[in-house]
């Protein structure tokens, strides 16, 4: 949910100026490459797939993510891949210079965010619900 808060605003209709599309602003190459590594199932592979419709994008998005952290080990660096592409986290890395690490920190404080937020409101339903039961 952060990285849709961040790349989109949860706008499903977003297009980037570099093509990213919908939610999670997924390339059309983030799928070539899940489709290359096998992290994408043989039926999905050969049709068509709708990144604009929010289920597809959401779990595209997801895989990718999953996929590069389980390239780059880190979530910070999965996350900087995710934003800057693979190749040029690699060659930032394969040179040992420091990755620029501004967007993993932003959705990370956003995941921090929607979890107090989220923890508040099942405090309150808890406490709501505690008073219908009692009431």
């Amino acid at each position: 949910m952060a990285i849709i808060e961040v790349e989109s605003r949860f706008d499903h209709k977003a297009v980037s100026p570099q093509g990213a599309l919908g939610l999670m602003q997924v390339q059309p190459a983030a799928v070539a490459a899940l489709a290359e590594e096998g992290k994408i199932s043989p039926a999905e592979k050969y049709r068509k797939i709708n990144l604009k419709d929010p289920a597809v994008n959401i779990k595209i998005g997801a895989s990718y993510l999953a996929h590069l952290k389980e390239l780059f080990g880190d979530i910070k660096t999965a996350l900087t891949a995710y934003n800057s592409g693979p190749t040029w986290v690699s060659k930032m890395l394969a040179t040992k210079q420091a990755l620029p690490l501004q967007y993993a920190t932003k959705v990370l404080s956003v995941r921090r965010s929607l979890e107090t937020r989220l923890a508040r409101l099942e405090i309150v339903l808890s406490a709501e619900t505690s008073s219908e039961v009692s009431g």
